[in-house]
């Protein structure tokens, strides 16, 4: 049933007599796969910002799409004018899922490599994400020196563990900040009448 679904094309904008592919890349993967001459096609003469948005869309109902990517969809999405509710509503993502994945692109590109490969957990890798640039938190200088220094497993814990301490740090700034807030809120509370002379033994 999906074969004879068409795909959705448009004008080439630079080659008269050729046709753009919209939406439907795996339908027509399939249909060279069987080396069938014809496609059913509809005709979109939508403009090309447009156009991107529905490819991109369609890239992302992809299974094997890898999170690095799917993020970088999102981004072009947004600066075509996307909000993050359009794109839950056109993906079926969750607003969890987008936010989360929008929090990568915050990451070296190293470290984005690490991600792609499985080297680094999505999980700590959001929570790095998250880190970085916070108070007393995570540099991304930090990160790429952890990435040229440990690989596999040793890569996981060492960030694990930055992430952790850079998380004690930034709860310890907030606490400290949050007592000097207090304590500069107090005012001392003025005496009342003649200050009296304090004698202490041995001294006058």
């Amino acid at each position: 049933v999906g074969l004879l679904e068409p795909v959705i094309v448009r004008p080439h904008p630079g080659k008269a007599g050729k046709w753009m592919l919209i939406a439907g890349a795996r339908r027509h993967q399939a249909h060279l796969e069987l080396k069938r001459k014809t496609l059913p096609a509809i005709v979109s003469d939508v403009d090309a910002e447009s156009a991107l948005a529905a490819m991109l869309v369609e890239n992302l109902q992809r299974e094997d799409i890898d999170p690095v990517d799917e993020a970088a969809a999102y981004q072009t999405l947004i600066g075509l004018g996307w909000t993050q509710a359009r794109i839950v509503t056109a993906t079926g993502r969750s607003k969890a899922v987008v936010s989360k994945r929008l929090r990568l692109l915050g990451l070296p590109a190293p470290v984005l490599d690490r991600v792609r490969t499985g080297g680094i957990s999505l999980e700590t890798a959001y929570e790095a994400a998250r880190m970085v640039d916070a108070v007393e938190g995570i540099t991304t200088h930090d990160l790429e020196a952890l990435v040229a220094y440990h690989d596999g497993p040793r890569l996981e814990s060492q960030l694990a563990y930055r992430v952790e301490e850079a998380k004690r740090r930034s709860a310890e700034a907030a606490l400290t900040a949050k007592l000097r807030e207090s304590l500069a809120d107090r005012s001392i509370p003025e005496l009342e009448g003649t200050p009296k002379a304090v004698t202490v033994e041995g001294y006058q």
